[in-house]
């Protein structure tokens, strides 16, 4: 069953100046392009939120779909400035970056961010992605001036209409969802975290799940509420939420330990949060187009009593979050 996601709230690719987010890759782990999932889209994680042609440029994340986001900027933006956020360095959320455009072109001013690790630095991470001999066209040879930005506080006022919030995810070696507050319009990004229940997950990666039998200890509850906390605020009463769904229930308790959440978390954090709108995202490279589809009217019926609202991300569309113009 198609399922339509209403044009009252998305809208395919334009450069009206709407207050929207847009979705140039929705994917997790890794691209899978071909016929079973050109609906929702193949490329991997990267959105954009939008304010207009003339205003900086707000990147979530550097997945394969910010290779076209990249081309889309060279052609049609007039501000030089972009600032990209990345949740954390997994190859899923940086591996479009050796192909972004503006990077090549000296009239940008591109800011990279991330939370403040003590392991090993954004800047030292991404040089090694984009270094000779594994990429023919090295960091040496951006021509966009570059900084990197490690975040030690939970608030960044990025100009006078713009300030993002940003708290810990339940991740391997760590990760961060932000909040973005654009005037009186907020949006929330919230990927990759498992939920608070099962494990908790930090500086390495766990090879297995825990033994069914086996209990959180008390400071394992403890960090795990801090981290949903932070989730919640994160969300709270925001206009849309970008959830982390890549699981159903049964895989979560599969895989625990990777660090993924499950569409009936994502919807109770986003009920809990008073939030407006749920966009499934980081959709599973298993799960076709059909599939989602069901999911997306499962969870819409599920949701039908409260005032949430489910959507999926499309790649090359947009949510809207403003409402329309009158005339």
């Amino acid at each position: 069953m198609a399922i339509d996601q209403t044009e009252s709230n998305f809208e395919k690719l334009t450069l009206n100046s709407r207050v929207k987010l847009t979705f140039w890759g929705v994917r997790g782990s890794i691209p899978v392009p071909g016929t079973e999932t050109g609906k929702y889209g193949g490329n991997t994680s990267c959105v954009q939120f939008f304010t207009g042609v003339n205003d900086p440029v707000l990147i979530f994340d550097a997945g394969t779909g910010i290779i076209k986001l990249g081309e889309h900027i060279n052609n049609n933006y007039k501000n030089n400035e972009i600032h990209i956020f990345i949740t954390h360095t997994h190859w899923d959320h940086i591996q479009g970056l050796p192909f972004f455009a503006p990077l090549f072109n000296n009239k940008y001013k591109i800011h990279f961010y991330s939370k403040n690790r003590s392991s090993s630095s954004l800047q030292d991470t991404i040089f090694k992605l984009i270094e000779e001999p594994q990429f023919p066209l090295s960091h040496q040879k951006w021509k966009a001036q570059i900084f990197f930005h490690e975040l030690n506080e939970n608030r960044l006022n990025l100009n006078p209409n713009t300030t993002i919030f940003t708290a810990d995810l339940n991740h391997p070696w760590g990760a961060n969802g932000y909040r973005i507050e654009y005037k009186n319009y907020t949006a929330s990004y919230i990927t990759d975290t498992a939920p608070f229940d099962l494990m908790l997950l930090g500086k390495e990666f766990i090879g297995s799940p825990p033994d069914p039998q086996s209990k959180l200890s008390s400071q394992e509850k403890s960090a795990l509420k801090k981290i949903e906390k932070g989730v919640l605020e994160l969300c709270c009463n925001s206009d849309a939420v970008i959830y982390d769904t890549m699981f159903t229930r049964s895989d979560y308790i599969t895989f625990p330990h990777w660090g993924h959440s499950t569409f009936e978390h994502a919807f109770g954090i986003c009920k809990e949060a008073k939030s407006r709108k749920l966009v499934f995202f980081h959709h599973s490279p298993r799960r076709n187009d059909h599939e989602l589809d069901e999911m997306l009217q499962k969870y819409r019926q599920i949701a039908s009593k409260s005032s949430l609202e489910i959507f999926a991300a499309v790649e090359n569309t947009s949510l809207i979050l403003d409402e329309p113009e009158t005339t």
